[in-house]
């Protein structure tokens, strides 16, 4: 068997050509909606929290991914709820001394902040930056990881804000070998890959795009040593920060997904990458609009919280006359579009089922917002929103439609159309889940089919969101389909 041939480095082709068939109307509609509700949030407590919360999960994240040490889930909330403090860890909650662990998660933090203070100062991103967030990043890192002459792993000296003077290359899971650019063209296109990035800006390229091609074009460069992947989500929050959108968290979790994206953007489709992006983005967000309400009463006094509460009750009124409505309209469009589909998933299975065994059956069934049933499932549906990491808003307005296999037991693929957050927004969404239940109808085990519920606001076009939403729901579907099938 042959060996692989190596894929050469090649420069970081241009996107000011084909950027549009990256664009996600989805992600720009509920970013215009968040922001137009965002200013009701920033200067309180609550919101200050969940942001210092978003800034601690991201340097703790940042760290794990590249495997720089080891920490236990209960630690890690531990220290995004309460602070980065060693006195909350324990030896054996991480691989590492905890003094180590922790000087790098404050470097990683260190990083986070400096780049709400570029924004602040106005600042262009030049080399110059990157090279100072490398040295931020690295503080407490002071060697890394090469291959000597004989091919042996060695530690050597970590050279800190320079780019590196050797060749450098990764061998993927398939055994690919990717070689990076050389270190006599660092410079250069590194000044290339700064150009490129501003000209996007200037033409308005969307923020999840820059962020994407400029992550993705920094990885390939790879210019330092060690810490390029570190660098290059830090470039990819800068641009969302910059845009008045959320630091990019990327978790353990999403890692396989995560490295994927790039994998495939290593083949020329950054287009995958763009939309975990988005995904990741879409989260925060999601997770912004659950925050308690009192955000808006805090710490008032009774007199300023009546008051609070009765401007509170004139924006509602003016909020439901004004985005309602319309989000309203766009979720019936998708509910109808819903009851269709799994009409015909009924169709087809019930004959299938029937084939093997009279007894089984497909059944669909419904229940449209303001029905007498439209609250039957609520169980289901906060679990998936619990697991989902966001607040289910079922008075804001609900509806449902499913598809249930009946064979020994029951399995069902429910749909459910709800708000997000606890309070009236403009912005609803589907989430798909997958119940299974056992022979007396108890539920046995409810999970999400995707990972993350569809998301619509009075902004989105009832014609393209139906478009996107058809899609997703095909993909929910055939999750659904596969995972019942491989049970049986």
């Amino acid at each position: 068997m042959s060996a692989v041939k190596p894929r050469k480095w090649k420069p970081v082709e241009s996107l000011l050509n084909g950027w549009k068939e990256l664009e996600d109307p989805g992600i720009a509609a509920l970013v215009r909606v968040w922001n137009e509700q965002v200013t009701e949030l920033q200067g309180k407590a609550i919101y200050r929290t969940f942001v210092d919360k978003l800034r601690r999960e991201w340097a703790i994240e940042t760290g794990v991914l590249e495997r720089l040490y080891e920490l236990k889930d209960s630690a890690t909330k531990t220290l995004i709820e309460h602070g980065l403090d060693a006195s909350l860890l324990a030896s054996s909650d991480t691989d590492k001394p905890v003094d180590q662990v922790m000087a790098m998660i404050r470097d990683q933090e260190a990083a986070i902040n400096s780049m709400y203070q570029f924004i602040a100062e106005g600042r262009n991103l030049s080399l110059g930056y990157v090279r100072e967030l490398h040295n931020v990043l690295t503080a407490n890192q002071h060697t890394t990881e090469s291959e000597d002459a004989e091919g042996r792993t060695v530690s050597v000296p970590l050279r800190r804000g320079d780019w590196r003077q050797t060749e450098a290359q990764v061998t993927d899971a398939e055994g690919t070998t990717w070689l990076y650019c050389e270190p006599a063209l660092l410079e250069s296109q590194m000044l290339d890959l700064v150009s490129g990035f501003e000209q996007q800006t200037a033409v308005g390229v969307p923020p999840e795009i820059r962020a994407a091609w400029l992550h993705h074009g920094f990885t390939l460069i790879h210019p330092f040593q060690d810490g390029n992947g570190r660098v290059a989500r830090c470039l990819a929050t800068l641009v969302m920060l910059k845009a008045g959108w959320f630091p990019l968290v990327v978790t353990r979790t999403d890692k396989p997904k995560y490295i994927a994206a790039l994998r495939l953007a290593d083949n020329g489709d950054l287009k995958p990458l763009v939309q975990h992006f988005n995904e990741l983005q879409k989260r925060a967000i999601r997770r912004a609009l659950s925050l308690s309400e009192s955000v808006i009463v805090e710490n008032e006094t009774v007199k300023s919280a009546l008051a609070a509460a009765s401007k509170r009750l004139g924006d509602r009124a003016k909020a439901l006359a004004q985005s309602q409505q319309k989000v309203l309209q766009v979720a019936e469009v998708l509910r109808q579009k819903a009851t269709d589909r799994l009409k015909a998933v009924e169709a087809d299975t019930d004959k299938m089922l029937k084939s093997h065994n009279p007894k089984f059956a497909a059944r669909f069934d419904d229940a449209a917002h303001g029905s007498p049933r439209d609250y039957y499932y609520k169980l289901q549906i906060v679990e998936c929103a619990k697991a989902q990491d966001y607040f289910a808003n079922l008075p804001e307005y609900r509806a449902w439609a499913l598809v249930a296999f009946i064979t020994e037991d029951r399995t069902e693929i429910l749909f459910s159309f709800h708000g997000i957050g606890r309070d009236t927004r403009g912005v609803l969404c589907c989430s798909a889940i997958y119940c299974q239940k056992d022979t007396a109808g108890n539920i046995a085990s409810v999970e999400p089919l995707t990972g993350e519920p569809f998301e619509f606001t009075y902004r989105d076009d009832a014609f393209e969101v139906s478009n996107r939403f058809a899609q997703w729901m095909d993909d929910a579907i055939a999750a659904g389909v596969q995972k019942w099938s491989q049970a049986l």
